[in-house]
């Protein structure tokens, strides 16, 4: 990887084709063609230049130290001056990294349904995994949900999106996070501890693997967001909350205890009381079977064939 000035490499228009938008959030991403090798790549664009763009300052700083399977790797950093499509010129930055073709943990989910436990389980070791080594570096995620795990083509998974992240020794909480997905202490902006706000996270989405929907939702951003009913009743009674999951998959068997325990755990209000990440590995539901390599590779394809 390297980092190019405006005059040091031509516009990003020129070295890529653009195909088609991926998102149109505050860094929007396109899926690009790079003319120079032929390969498909992700372009994500950041307004204005990297001197002045935090966002950017931060995705392209831990992208650089990062180098894991489960990670999405970094392929090119930019600085650019380019004419937009309505002719005016605009400063941006960008980053192009590598496209992983069968697209997010959300939108796999709706097309084609709920994970079996081991195939979700096979899955939450990969992100597993990735923040072991994300926060042996030091890092914190910050906005870990299913629409930043993609499956690349050989059903790899690719933790995504870090212009969020922070380091571990934060002294300011500056992520607001996803509402759904983010720690209620998050909402509340205070946070002592970035470890425990990605195993939160990580247990919504391990929740949505196995059921295909959210434990519960909540409404907006910032401190004024309201939960819904599913919140306040895993908050008041656990028991009842799982018993009533459980109706609308019309199974009352439909949870393990071993997976409702470590889900209770990893989702607990506190953050103290959430587990380590060598706590988790040591669970019951962690260590139930897996696929192997070959095994994955077949179930997903079956998966991705169902619908």
């Amino acid at each position: 990887m390297q980092e190019n000035s405006s005059d040091q490499a031509a516009s990003p228009l020129n070295c890529f084709t653009i195909l088609k938008p991926l998102t149109s959030d505050r860094n929007p991403v396109y899926l690009a063609l790079d003319r120079k090798s032929g390969e498909k790549v992700v372009l994500k664009l950041f307004h204005l230049y990297s001197a002045v763009n935090k966002s950017y300052q931060r995705e392209l700083n831990n992208l650089s130290i990062l180098n894991h399977p489960n990670i999405i790797q970094l392929l090119e950093a930019y600085d650019h001056t380019i004419s937009n499509l309505e002719g005016h010129e605009q400063h941006v930055s960008y980053i192009t990294l590598e496209y992983a073709s069968n697209g997010d943990i959300l939108d796999m989910i709706s097309k084609n349904g709920q994970l079996s436990d081991i195939l979700a389980r096979t899955i939450f070791h990969q992100l597993i995994e990735a923040l072991t080594y994300l926060h042996r570096r030091g890092v914190a995620h910050m906005d870990i949900k299913a629409e930043n795990l993609l499956i690349d083509e050989n059903y790899k998974l690719k933790l995504i999106d870090f212009d969020l992240s922070q380091t571990l020794d934060a002294a300011t909480l500056e992520a607001q996070g996803t509402p759904g997905y983010r720690a209620p202490e998050i909402k509340k902006g205070l946070c002592g501890n970035l470890r425990a706000v990605d195993v939160y996270s990580a247990a919504v989405v391990l929740f949505i693997m196995i059921t295909g929907h959210p434990p519960y939702l909540e409404t907006s951003r910032g401190p004024e967001a309201e939960y819904d009913g599913f919140y306040k009743l895993l908050r008041k009674s656990p028991s009842r909350f799982w018993e009533v999951h459980a109706k609308h998959k019309g199974n009352a068997d439909f949870f393990s205890q071993d997976f409702k325990d470590l889900v209770n755990w990893m989702l607990s209000e506190e953050p103290r009381e959430r587990p380590s990440i060598d706590e988790i590995k040591a669970s019951k539901w962690y260590n139930g079977p897996t696929l192997n390599q070959e095994e994955y590779a077949r179930e997903m394809s079956g998966y991705f064939r169902s619908n």
